[in-house]
């Protein structure tokens, strides 16, 4: 065998082992944490689960008990507070499980089945992706393929999605840093290329990775640019080849259907600045029970990485403190990409290590529109890019630091026109993502990886023939990390079962609802659940869509916080198409409901957040 042939083989052999030990702890973990009945799709769990994943789980049963549509992700068994079909897309209804369940349906797999393989495959998706993000960035040790897949797959970012099934496919994460290290090693116009279709993936699994990782992606291709190893052409034709597939791809599936978002939403839910290193439900931090939840009573800006990670980290500092400076300055235009996205995910409304936060732009952020916080950052970056410009043009001081000044001032630039130019896209794209905190999962998992790989070359560069003791350090060092940060979420883990249980009377509950709307042609709601001042509302309107998916008894008002407000709030039922017409009003809006539902419908209470009327 030539010496080509056995390093290909070798090549080979080091990238089976890393997926395999990746694979193998995504599915402990997960068998772990889930335990082994959900995977044959467990009733309480698929039928009565409340929150968001059971609005996710009936989505997915609409769609797929429906027939095919254009574009590919419609329903006529969901519609709007309108009446027009909905996307699955924009319900958080996983597009990616949809199409999968509703292409080999003819085999029989039950729904339930399919969202319990979702779960473990999620799980054995992320390990598999640390596998291959430890195979891309070279790491010198199994032991260091393991930790990461430890760190990956107990991360509680991760652990926490049980609630909310689309955004547990964070594999998709792992995915596109294993693209950009790629991208790094072997900068070329095969290796961008690459890139494009994990960007599709991440938009068929959730719009919230899509819109991250194709940031990051691209601050990775600008970056080359920079640097000099990819040149304008190459990086012209990777932006028209990913923007037309993307298009397309929106286009058939019916991701550009038109959508009102209510006012109010960025700012809500940013990361807490401790929030990554802060020891929340730390199961080696004595007494700490608590999340850093913020004003509105939300887990959704919690962000901890983990003891084992948080060690990483500081041990990597201290050891590698030139290499990571180093870093910075080569990569500076993607490392000012990481900035403005954990800038985007603190937001202007700043949380520390409570609930209280520090409210940069107004005391009401309610009363600070988005396009008066897309200005100020703007014009905020093109200040700081001029600042800069001096030192780097004028002086000369600091003239290493030019492409992460001309990548600034060109972000505020492009804030500035965007607002010019389309003011209304800008504020929906802003509101669009009002649980920003989700954005510094990507950064998280960068400093995560980042980490372990710093850590295995200062290991790495120690090892040398009769000098075996550094791989039994590296080796001890990273199974002790894994051990720490597997130790530290077991209180993550633990709430797994809590978060997917549901009680008896739960069950029968949703399940009596569903008897009740059987047989009718049609749900109509009113209103949606935000217009109410009930706390329960929205548990009441979530569980008529999952009773009325479970009947398979089409129903209007699928998503109320996607809505036009005006169509949302109307406190009248609207027949629809007609035909047998159950309407459940959520909110007792009055004892007799007189003016809410039509001429002829009797109305009785169900429950004491929901009224069921019928002719």
């Amino acid at each position: 065998m030539s010496r080509h042939s056995e390093w290909s083989q070798f090549r080979a052999d080091r990238w089976t082992l890393d997926v395999v030990i990746g694979a193998a702890v995504g599915i402990v973990v997960g068998l772990a944490a889930l335990g082994p009945a959900r995977l044959f799709g467990e009733t309480s769990l698929t039928r009565a689960i409340s929150g968001d994943a059971g609005s996710s789980f009936a989505g997915l049963r609409f769609f797929v008990n429906d027939g095919w549509h254009f574009p590919l992700l419609e329903t006529s068994n969901l519609t709007s507070v309108a009446g027009d079909h909905a996307n699955i897309a924009l319900t958080d209804g996983i597009p990616l499980l949809a199409i999968i369940a509703k292409t080999f349906k003819f085999l029989g797999i039950s729904t339930e089945t399919w969202i319990g393989l979702w779960y473990y495959g999620c799980f054995l998706a992320q390990g598999i992706a640390a596998g291959i993000c430890a195979r891309v960035f070279s790491v010198s040790s199994r032991w260091t393929t393991f930790a990461f897949a430890v760190f990956a797959v107990t991360a509680p970012v991760l652990l926490l999605r049980i609630w909310h099934p689309g955004l547990l496919g964070q594999f998709t994460i792992l995915l596109i840093w294993a693209a950009i290290g790629n991208l790094w090693r072997n900068p070329s116009m095969k290796s961008a290329l690459w890139g494009i279709p994990v960007l599709i993936l991440s938009l068929s699994v959730h719009p919230y990775f899509f819109a991250m990782n194709s940031f990051m992606f691209g601050a990775a291709i600008w970056s080359c640019l920079f640097e000099g190893s990819l040149v304008w052409k190459q990086v012209l034709v990777w932006l028209g080849s990913f923007g037309s597939v993307a298009l397309l791809f929106m286009v058939v599936m019916g991701y550009l259907q038109s959508g009102v978002v209510p006012p109010g939403g960025y700012g809500e839910l940013g990361v807490h600045l401790l929030g990554p290193i802060w020891p929340q439900w730390s199961t080696l931090w004595p007494g700490d029970e608590w999340l850093l939840l913020n004003r509105q009573g939300s887990f959704e800006g919690v962000n901890y990485l983990g003891a084992g990670v948080v060690v990483a980290l500081f041990a990597a500092t201290l050891l590698r403190i030139r290499a990571i400076f180093e870093f910075i300055l080569k990569r500076q235009v993607f490392v000012v990409a990481l900035v403005l996205v954990t800038l985007f995910a603190v937001t202007h409304v700043v949380h520390t290590w409570n609930s209280q936060p520090f409210l940069i732009l107004g005391e009401d952020r309610s009363r600070v529109p988005p396009t008066s916080i897309l200005l100020v950052v703007g014009l905020g970056a093109i200040l700081v890019g001029l600042l800069f410009v001096r030192e780097v043009l004028v002086t000369k001081r600091l003239a290493v630091l030019r492409p992460a000044t001309l990548a600034v001032l060109v972000f505020g630039a492009g804030v500035c026109v965007m607002l010019v130019i389309a003011p209304r896209s800008a504020s929906g794209i802003i509101q669009q993502f009002r649980a920003s905190g989700r954005f510094f999962w990507i950064v998280g998992y960068g400093l995560s990886l980042g980490s372990l790989v710093w850590l295995d070359r200062w290991f790495a560069e120690r090892v040398a023939p009769r000098r075996d003791h550094w791989r039994a350090m590296l080796a001890t060092t990273m199974a002790l990390l894994a051990l720490l940060q597997f130790v530290d979420t077991s209180r993550y883990r633990s709430f797994v079962p809590e978060m997917l249980g549901s009680d008896d009377e739960r069950v029968a509950n949703i399940d009596l609802l569903a008897s009740q709307m059987s047989g009718f042609d049609q749900v109509r709601i009113a209103p949606a659940y935000y217009c109410t001042d009930s706390p329960e509302a929205l548990m009441s309107f979530q569980d008529a869509v999952i009773a009325a998916s479970l009947a398979d008894t089409p129903i209007n008002g699928y998503y109320g916080g996607r809505a036009d407000e005006g169509e949302a709030c109307a406190t009248t039922v609207d027949l629809g198409g007609g035909g047998r017409v159950l309407a459940a009003v959520v909110s007792p809006l009055d004892p007799t409901l007189s003016g809410v539902v039509p001429p002829g419908f009797t109305c009785r209470s169900f429950t004491d957040e929901m009224s069921i009327c019928s002719e």
